[in-house]
């Protein structure tokens, strides 16, 4: 068991615990930007999170710190889907996500020691949305909604004794799901037909799977026409989890980009 195969572990679940998107960035307080037949308007964001961990990590009796940089991350990705989406009709929305992630890594602890670990892990997170206030440049929603994660993975600890002894294999392997329920509050804010300033705040696990569950997120876009936007923000995460064989009590932070399309 090395120590970045661990970590790696750790820093694949923690990305994907409650990722929302922000395809809500560039809700018009006023009036939808372009209503359907049925009255509700429909938004698409794609974004990449750029993102660090800091924080610790048990799996059976071992205990590891947790500090990774985004290149830690990403140069394990093999393979990912990342898509948010929102329907808003009046006061009322609902906005999800799903995230798709394989991520593979290998190391030689030793020179006769190889240590792999496969991650594939799929997220869907939904809220249910109701306008509390709205005037000329601001809105301000309450959130109500929960966060699965379901997790696949399998290790592989192989040592080469020297001489004409056959390799031994340590296999393991792993499937871990949990849903955290969380409430919330949403601003958005309008200086002008283009710009947008929004944040959201997500609190939620109260024991039910995670211990504590917190989602922070500030940022600004601008919207190029009635159908495309683009927008920039910073988001922190902090996810306390506890199981016999698993947990983890990690912060994860940094800046994230995306597109948004309306429909």
């Amino acid at each position: 068991m090395t120590k970045n195969l661990t970590s790696l572990f750790t820093a694949i679940a923690v990305i994907q615990t409650g990722f929302a998107g922000e395809p809500d960035a560039f809700q018009e307080p006023l009036a939808p930007v372009q209503e359907t037949d049925s009255g509700w308007n429909y938004k698409v964001s794609l974004y990449a999170p750029i993102l660090g961990l800091d924080g610790t990590s048990r799996i059976g009796p071992t205990t590891v710190p947790i500090d990774l940089g985004f290149s830690d991350i990403a140069e394990n990705l093999e393979a990912g889907f990342i898509i948010a989406g929102e329907a808003q009709k009046g006061k009322f929305s609902v906005i999800g996500d799903l995230i798709w992630l394989k991520l593979a890594g290998s190391t030689y602890p030793t020179a006769n020691t190889y240590a792999g670990l496969k991650v594939e892990q799929t997220v869907a997170n939904l809220a249910f949305g109701y306008q509390l206030f709205e005037s000329d440049c601001w809105t301000l929603d309450a959130l109500a909604g929960a966060a699965y994660t379901g997790m696949k993975i399998d290790q592989d600890i192989t040592v080469f004794p020297p001489g004409p002894v056959p390799p031994t294999s340590n296999v393991f392997g792993a499937d871990e799901s949990w849903v955290d329920p969380f409430v919330g509050f949403r601003f958005r804010y309008r200086p002008s037909d283009n710009w947008r300033i929004f944040g959201r705040v997500d609190y939620g696990g109260w024991g039910i799977a995670s211990d504590l569950y917190l989602q922070a997120i500030l940022g600004g876009g601008y919207k190029v026409n009635d159908s495309f936007g683009i927008y920039a923000a910073y988001r922190f995460i902090s996810v306390d989890y506890s199981k016999t064989a698993f947990a983890y009590d990690v912060e994860t932070s940094g800046p994230q980009i995306g597109l948004v399309f309306t429909f």
